[in-house]
């Protein structure tokens, strides 16, 4: 939550974890260490209206912010793909518990 806070500014509740994403790379100036980095991505909602913009601590390559609607998740380029896979089960199972 505080990582969302910094970025954009704004507060959430988050909802469940969506995915967890590791990525390896070799640094340049240290050819034999390894960098990883792990994202935790999860479903969140504001708690407020929400104007998208940057926050008090956007991250150095950061060049924007954009809240997406979950019930059109799949009109979307996400990245890693799975995490729109994962995104739009979640979203089945959710409409699939609502009707029953």
């Amino acid at each position: 939550m505080r990582e969302i806070f910094e970025e954009t500014g704004e507060r959430v509740r988050i909802e469940g974890l969506v995915d967890v994403v590791q990525k390896d790379r070799m640094l340049k100036e240290a050819p034999e260490e390894v960098h990883r980095k792990i994202d935790f991505i999860f479903r969140c909602t504001l708690l407020s209206e929400y104007n998208p913009k940057l926050g008090g601590k956007p991250d150095m390559n950061q060049t924007g912010v954009q809240w997406l609607d979950f019930s059109s998740i799949d009109s979307y380029d996400l990245r890693p793909k799975r995490i729109k896979e994962r995104l739009l089960k979640e979203r089945a199972s959710m409409a699939q518990d609502a009707s029953t």
